[in-house]
């Protein structure tokens, strides 16, 4: 993996950016909007298990009829689908906001859990309907898997980063912010890093084309944009405040 070949810059990583874009729009659509909300109801303290539901399974719908769309030569059949699909889901949230609380019971929750697996399985299994043999099925579903592992793995090593980094700077200047205002700080910055940037790191990876048959893995460009301008420049100024933090109690 070539991070820093200099034939890679960040032109490279913003067309990798649109790229994904371009591939995935609805689906991204509803993880910018599942993050935009998450980070209001934190700062508001005012949580909509609802909202979140319907976000949270508008992208894994979306991401399935994605998927679909690519290997499916009736689209316009499929986006007449996709937009029943998504009338169900909104008609599901509006009927699931209308309830109150002591109306919920474990066959609701169990209904919706039973939605996200089903949407989860999809996008493994419904572009692939068609096929022969389950084997392109199998391959995609080993490389999506290993690749999200370690594309949640990464985010969470620079979520880590970012958050001491953050403590580090607020010990180095002597900031002190109230403990609310501090942990809806560090609450976003997780919220940024793993539910808005972890999945782009994930679609980025899914194989698309001839590539769904290969076992091999690959960076994506977008992946190698997030190592080369993100994760190495919060690990220089974490070390960086260390650096100078130390210096500080040395010279006091």
């Amino acid at each position: 993996m070539k991070v820093f070949s200099k034939k890679y810059d960040f032109s490279s990583f913003a067309s990798a950016l649109i790229t994904i874009i371009r591939r995935f729009p609805i689906a991204l659509l509803f993880v910018v909007a599942l993050a935009v909300a998450l980070i209001a109801m934190v700062w508001k303290d005012d949580y909509n298990g609802v909202l979140l539901y319907y976000l949270s399974a508008g992208v894994l719908m979306s991401l399935m009829f994605h998927l679909w769309r690519e290997d499916e030569q009736r689209s316009r059949l499929l986006d007449i689908a996709f937009a029943l699909a998504h009338v169900l889901l909104i008609v599901d949230a509006l009927w699931l906001n209308s309830l109150s609380y002591s109306d919920y019971s474990p066959s609701i929750f169990s209904a919706r859990v039973a939605v996200f697996i089903s949407f989860s399985l999809g996008i493994f299994t419904i572009p692939f309907m068609k096929k022969r043999s389950d084997l392109e099925s199998l391959v995609f579903t080993n490389r999506v898997i290993v690749t999200s592992l370690g594309s949640i793995a990464l985010c969470s090593l620079l979520t880590i980063s970012v958050l001491m980094l953050y403590q580090g700077a607020l010990a180095l200047f002597g900031v002190k912010l109230d403990g609310i205002t501090s942990d809806n700080i560090m609450i976003t910055m997780l919220i940024v890093f793993m539910v808005l940037l972890c999945p782009l790191m994930i679609c980025s990876r899914i194989p698309s084309g001839v590539e769904k048959l290969e076992g091999q893995f690959h960076a994506s460009k977008f992946y190698r944009g997030t190592i080369r301008f993100m994760i190495f420049p919060v690990v220089m100024l974490y070390v960086a405040v260390l650096y100078v933090y130390l210096t500080l109690i040395v010279i006091h």
